[in-house]
């Protein structure tokens, strides 16, 4: 979708930036909010992220963000990874005990480091997690078969999507 590739790079520097100076910014649990307007139309672009509480060397988090078609769900998995032709990868993810679900196509951002959840499961993949207190997310690359998984707590993620204009 030729819509979010265009922002991947101005996201990958808000999260870069606001992993560095997110003392600075609210919380909401383990939710930090990022304010941000579209500078051409003030349109609100906020997010609201978590990091990984388990990804190593790599940064990743996952991120409810305000764009031009509503509420996004990201997953940065923090490493390039190749996808397929459609530049997809397979993702899975699981909340608290409940039974998995995926693997489904995501595609990947510009950077080939993050993936968005497609529009039709975001209202109730986000209303699962609203009440739930963990997600693991799992990646494959389909060009070589690599693995990325990382947990991510929920603390908070009510309070943090009610500060989004577009989650209410």
């Amino acid at each position: 979708m030729v819509r979010f590739f265009g922002k991947a790079a101005a996201m990958a520097m808000l999260l870069a930036g606001a992993f560095a100076a997110h003392s600075q910014d609210p919380t909401y649990g383990d939710f930090i909010y990022i304010a941000n307007a579209d500078p051409f139309t003030d349109e609100d672009r906020s997010f609201i992220f978590t990091p990984s509480t388990d990804s190593g060397d790599r940064t990743s988090a996952l991120t409810w963000q305000c764009m031009d078609d509503g509420l996004n769900v990201v997953y940065m998995h923090g490493k390039y990874l190749g996808g397929d032709s459609d530049d997809e990868v397979l993702v899975r993810y699981r909340i608290d005990s409940s039974e998995a679900y995926g693997p489904s196509y995501w595609g990947m951002m510009q950077n080939h480091e993050s993936t968005w959840m497609p529009m039709h499961e975001i209202a109730g993949f986000t209303r699962q997690a609203r009440a739930r207190k963990t997600v693991i997310f799992e990646v494959v690359d389909p060009l070589d078969g690599e693995r990325l998984r990382d947990s991510f707590s929920l603390r908070g993620l009510a309070q943090g999507l009610a500060v989004l204009s577009c989650a209410n």
